[in-house]
């Protein structure tokens, strides 16, 4: 640990702190300065240089390594930086301007692309050169765009309510019509391909029937939040609307446990049926003891149609 340069200089930074009177000399000062100034340089270019080549070698393990890595730094690390200061900075700034700004600044920070000396040690050590270059440029890259959303999420609740859910709404109803297209496109190559008959493509077909339907029914919210007379057709869309969403989710994970069955030899054991009831029949059924227990609110955005217990 001692002779890693981490380590052995900064230690022999502090002892020229003291040694020199806390005042480093002009002519030291202007060489570290340019050595300081030059590192950043020649590090992205040791970065890109030790890249060319390395995505040929990226094999299944490495790929899933890649992608949890990325996923880590640029998803789970911002969360975690945020939620450390909002656990050690508690007390007298817990509800203070200051504390909200430190824990926005703690989550941006979070999302800052990693430093080039990374390479450098992973090249120097030679371990896993070509997990870390890769993901280096590729979280780099993607660092950009998550920052400028996450900077506007982090405005979000200063902003004056009533406009934004109607922007919200706005583009919920443009991304539905967009998916749309999409979607009747698919399920019609699924439909006159005919693999729906076989799994896991019949559970495939499922999720992107469901997905029709969250968008049909997203336009169909559209139109109908305005009329403030028709009650029983909002509700009706509502259920048909969460209803098919959530029912997406359970088929998401219902798609990769048909998968992992059909490896075992396991999926005669339960038939297609069962998979049926649990991927439609449970979302209603969710949505139906919501509709039971919630207390309907007045708002336009279907995500607080039934208040908190939504």
């Amino acid at each position: 640990v001692l002779k890693n340069p981490i380590v052995f200089m900064v230690i022999v930074g502090i002892i020229s702190h003291f040694a020199l009177g806390e005042r480093i000399p002009d002519v030291l000062s202007e060489f570290i300065d340019g050595l300081a100034n030059s590192f950043g340089g020649a590090a992205l270019f040791y970065l890109g240089l030790t890249m060319v080549g390395q995505l040929r070698k990226l094999t299944r393990d490495t790929g899933v390594a890649l992608i949890l890595l990325i996923t880590a730094k640029l998803l789970v690390m911002p969360l975690v930086c945020k939620d450390m200061v909002d656990i050690l900075d508690m007390g007298v700034n817990s509800t203070s301007p200051n504390h909200t700004s430190l824990s926005n600044f703690a989550f941006l920070y979070g999302v800052f692309p990693t430093a080039p000396s990374v390479a450098i040690y992973a090249g120097h050590y030679n371990i896993e050169l070509e997990v870390v270059t890769s993901g280096m440029v590729i979280s780099t890259f993607l660092s950009a765009p998550i920052m400028y959303v996450s900077a506007w999420l982090l405005t979000i609740p200063l902003m004056d309510p009533t406009p934004l859910v109607a922007e919200l709404e706005n583009v919920s109803f443009n991304i539905s019509i967009i998916s749309l297209v999409g979607l009747v496109w698919t399920i019609a190559v699924m439909l006159l391909s005919r693999k729906f008959n076989q799994l896991p493509h019949l559970f495939v077909l499922n999720l992107f029937l469901a997905q029709f339907l969250v968008c049909v029914s997203m336009i169909l919210w559209n139109f109908l939040v305005k009329q403030e007379d028709n009650l029983l057709s909002k509700m009706f869309t509502f259920t048909l609307l969460y209803g098919s969403l959530y029912s997406t989710y359970i088929w998401t994970g219902l798609i990769p446990l048909c998968l992992a069955l059909t490896n075992r030899d396991d999926l005669l054991r339960l038939r297609p049926g069962v998979f049926m009831a649990l991927g439609w029949g449970v979302p209603f059924v969710m949505v139906g003891v919501l509709l039971l227990s919630g207390e309907r609110t007045e708002t336009i955005d279907s995500a607080f149609f039934y208040g908190r217990a939504q």
